[in-house]
């Protein structure tokens, strides 16, 4: 009759432990899903992180040929200027 009751004991032990890693199993699925929620919102605010970063690129490449340009006009303009006035000095 000892032995049943040891036996009972045991069994008994082990539905707990079976509960509780039932619960902990259903706890860390959870979480599971909460960590993929935050790494897929983490992706898209890298994605959207490197297309920023691309257009502002594209941006900055843009902007420095629109200065040389500028620059060029700006540098036609005065040789022309002066050329104008060594012509009417020379009249």
């Amino acid at each position: 009759m000892e032995a049943l009751t040891v036996l009972e004991k045991k069994v008994s032990i082990l539905v707990e432990l079976a509960k509780r890693l039932k619960e902990e199993n259903a706890q860390l699925q959870s979480e599971r899903a909460l960590h993929r929620a935050q790494l897929e919102t983490l992706e898209r605010a890298l994605l959207i992180a490197e297309e920023r970063s691309r257009e502002i690129g594209l941006t900055t490449v843009a902007v420095d040929e629109l200065i040389r340009h500028i620059d060029l006009f700006v540098e036609q303009e005065v040789v022309g200027a002066s050329e104008s006035l060594n012509i009417e000095s020379a009249s």
